[in-house]
């Protein structure tokens, strides 16, 4: 799918479509 890695945001109760933060932690994932 060309994923490259996961970010992790703080989100309102519920999520929300978009992030609505800056990512508190970004991971890489192997190719």
């Amino acid at each position: 799918d060309g994923a490259a890695g996961v970010g992790i945001t703080v989100e309102p109760a519920g999520g929300s479509k978009q992030p609505t933060s800056d990512p508190i932690a970004l991971l890489s994932m192997p190719a």
